[in-house]
């Protein structure tokens, strides 16, 4: 249930909280080569340091390894999907 959960927190992350912040670059005026990298920045994966950090501070290594490896491949779906959405922008 908590792989579950925790892919579906990956998907909100990346699809629901990332196109909030392209509605927000429409109501805030900024260029548009701005408002593109603020949503493909928005949609990056998990740094993968951050599994090293939690082995080497005594935090769960295995969730963090785990929330790298899907918003890496969540992420290949989704950039790709941005930068066409974006591309008429």
């Amino acid at each position: 249930m908590d792989v579950i959960l925790n892919a579906l927190q990956s998907v909100l992350s990346m699809a629901v909280l990332t196109m909030l912040g392209y509605f927000l670059t429409l109501v805030i005026p900024i260029p548009s080569l701005m408002t593109k990298v603020f949503v493909i920045q928005s949609a990056m994966p998990v740094i993968a340091q951050s599994a090293i950090v939690a082995a080497a501070f005594g935090g769960d290594q295995y969730y963090a390894t785990y929330m790298v490896t899907i918003t890496s491949i969540l992420s290949v779906v989704f950039i790709p999907a941005y930068m066409v959405l974006l591309n008429g922008v």
